[in-house]
């Protein structure tokens, strides 16, 4: 079941034809994906916002946003069994890349009770999914690193729906106005992902793995521009700049987006 076809897993297809594309960044392919995603995404948006608001701990919201939080991380599961039945689940293949972190992350956010706005664990939970969770989402959903299976497969298909529904996770915590994020919080997602990008750096170098790819960029990305000009490295200089700088006018953006809608129902 799992040595070909749909359901082939990710390293079963590289020692089958090597680590090559067989649809490109921004192809027919990728583009409907990524419309298919904001499609589905879109609309779970808005189920969210029509359903009642938490009055209690069992509101059709928090059932939501337990299941949204759920779904990538059963996903993700799936390809683990997958592989651990063909023999080929390794080191490398381990959930700990950035996006996988995110995962986890929406599932202890949706499970943790309310808490005060800017104490106790979940705001600083919900700054690193406003920052990390959203830019590498999306960064993911926009250079995808399974583009070497099939682009009508499982992984796939769990690729971009686990990226798709952080995404969505957040973005419906920002319009009901559960999360509430704050330009003078991000020291902290900056701190936090230094941390476990140096702990990763760490872990890679000795299993010789690339999670949170700051041993190597991952190829055709951006990031291999940086690696020529400054080698490696050098290019997590340029690498970290884009994302402080990317995360902070996410916040300058959204606090736009918050006053502007303050003044409209004031007015």
């Amino acid at each position: 079941m799992f040595t070909s076809g749909f359901f082939e897993p990710s390293p079963v297809t590289i020692e089958r034809r090597g680590i090559v594309s067989t649809w490109a960044f921004f192809g027919p392919e990728h583009l409907m994906w990524l419309a298919a995603c904001a499609l589905c995404g879109s609309a779970l948006v808005l189920l969210y916002q029509r359903l009642p608001g938490d009055a209690n701990g069992h509101s059709p919201r928090r059932r939501m946003r337990l299941a949204v939080a759920a779904v990538p991380l059963v996903l993700l599961l799936s390809q683990d069994l997958a592989m651990v039945a063909t023999n080929t689940f390794t080191v490398s293949w381990w959930p700990l890349h950035s996006c996988n972190l995110c995962e986890l992350l929406c599932l202890v956010y949706a499970l943790l009770p309310a808490s005060v706005p800017g104490h106790g664990l979940k705001p600083l939970i919900g700054e690193v999914l406003f920052t990390l969770g959203l830019t590498g989402a999306a960064f993911a959903l926009l250079f995808p690193g399974w583009y070497y299976c099939d682009a009508w497969s499982w992984p796939s298909l769990c690729g971009f729906a686990e990226h798709s529904l952080i995404i969505v996770f957040v973005i419906m915590l920002l319009v009901s106005g559960e999360l509430q994020p704050r330009l003078q919080d991000l020291w902290k997602a900056v701190l936090f992902s230094a941390a476990c990008a140096a702990a990763a750096r760490v872990f890679n170098a000795r299993f010789g793995t690339n999670f949170f790819f700051v041993s190597s960029p991952m190829l055709g990305t951006p990031l291999v521009a940086f690696e020529q000009v400054l080698g490696n490295p050098g290019y997590l200089v340029p690498f970290a700049a884009l994302v402080i700088a990317l995360w902070w006018g996410e916040h300058l953006l959204w606090d736009a987006l918050h006053a502007r809608r303050a003044h409209q129902k004031r007015a």
